[in-house]
């Protein structure tokens, strides 16, 4: 009887020192462990070598350089009253992943303004390859409150187009407003997510495995373990060996499709509640926002030239070989970027058309939209032009 008293007190300050250091731990992690929403490593610094007979217009290498809160761009001032903000948003043709840190349009940006409303400015450059403007809703509502922007540009359309191509009828229109997939999408795409992203809120069969996976340990661990699989690539989506490949593809293309989609009207639709779901939240948090529009090498009757840079647009799997016409292409795009331009208009919100305004030459894009240097060079300036017509005094 002795003995099993014994044993069994031996077992009550296991548990006893178990559920203290579980506690301790759980306390610790809570108050150390603040995660962001963040595409990019932390303190990332990393290079691509460019081939010029695969990527014209463009000086290599790629110097890929990210700061401590996982931006693409530098640190910030220790003096927040003397910077002046701007978050750059969208998907690659933001990125410039193939552009050398200081000839990216948002870099440019940063040195062609260099002051602003008597400070100095700060460009920040969130964007990353494949983000459509379901990712840009969620950088909006949580990016806004990490990087405490004086202002957002957000260059978005190309990869709204895809996707509307991609899923034709079975696009979700409401796709931002369904939390649980708004979860995932931040789960699946974003190096690191907040605590608020990593919690489950869907009621699990059995609420134990909820509670146990809500634990801020069992999160951090998940996280910790995640982040160790990855390569110290993450976050970077494509290279040059990739164009070489997808170009020929393209070039031996089995069919290439003419006609358009039977109906966009879906597609168009929750593009637009996408576009007016960023408004609110930039309105919400008194931030300027600036629209830009997508321009893109895509147009009807392109020169053999112009087809044989091109490499994207393909229906289904890559390895299909079936693609749309650069003309479908490019006319549902134009519906895209018409939306934007309607809705700022109607909201009262500041939009650069530079698909109108960006020529469509071979010396501003090295594919069918991400730019050469120099083209990163002209939107800068296009930009830099926009400021200074309407600086933030007028806002």
């Amino acid at each position: 009887m002795r003995k099993s008293r014994v044993l069994l007190a031996k077992c009550v300050l296991v548990l006893v020192g178990f559920a203290f250091g579980l506690a301790l731990a759980e306390i610790t992690v809570r108050i150390i462990w603040r995660p962001q929403l963040i595409a990019w490593q932390r303190n990332l610094k990393t290079e691509i070598q460019i081939d010029p007979a695969i990527i014209h217009g463009v000086a290599g290498p790629a110097h890929i350089n990210t700061n401590s809160t996982g931006i693409r761009g530098d640190e910030w001032s220790s003096d927040r009253s003397k910077e002046y903000r701007i978050l750059t948003i969208g998907g690659s043709t933001t990125e410039c992943l193939l552009n050398d840190q200081p000839n990216t349009w948002p870099a440019q940006l940063q040195t062609k303004l260099g002051t602003l409303d008597g400070r100095k400015v700060w460009v920040g450059n969130a964007g990353h390859g494949g983000f459509n403007s379901r990712h840009s809703v969620l950088e909006m509502k949580y990016m806004l409150d990490q990087y405490d922007p004086d202002a957002v540009v957000i260059l978005i359309g190309g990869n709204d187009m895809g996707l509307l191509l991609a899923e034709g009828a079975s696009y979700d229109s409401g796709f931002i407003y369904n939390t649980e997939k708004m979860r995932n999408l931040a789960v699946n795409d974003f190096i690191e997510k907040p605590v608020s992203v990593l919690k489950f809120t869907t009621p699990p069969r059995r609420p134990i495995v909820r509670w146990v996976n809500n634990f801020y340990v069992t999160m951090f661990a998940k996280e910790v373990l995640r982040r160790y699989q990855a390569t110290a690539s993450t976050g970077l989506v494509h290279n040059v060996e990739m164009y070489k490949q997808q170009r020929e593809l393209r070039r031996n293309a089995w069919l290439v499709v003419h006609e358009m989609p039977a109906d966009i009207s879906r597609g168009l639709e929750g593009y637009g509640n996408n576009i007016r779901e960023m408004i609110r939240l930039a309105k919400e948090r008194h931030v300027r926002l600036i629209f830009m529009t997508q321009p893109e090498l895509l147009q009807p009757n392109m020169s053999q030239e112009m087809i044989d840079h091109i490499w994207s647009g393909w229906i289904g799997a890559p390895d299909l070989n079936i693609y749309w016409s650069p003309e479908v292409a490019a006319s549902v795009l134009a519906a895209h970027n018409e939306l934007l331009l309607k809705i700022c208009r109607e909201e009262g919100v500041e939009c650069i058309d530079l698909a109108s305004r960006v020529p469509k030459s071979l010396d501003i894009f090295f594919d069918q939209c991400h730019f050469t240097d120099y083209g990163c060079s002209m939107v800068a300036d296009l930009l830099v032009e926009h400021f200074h017509k309407a600086p933030p005094s007028g806002d």
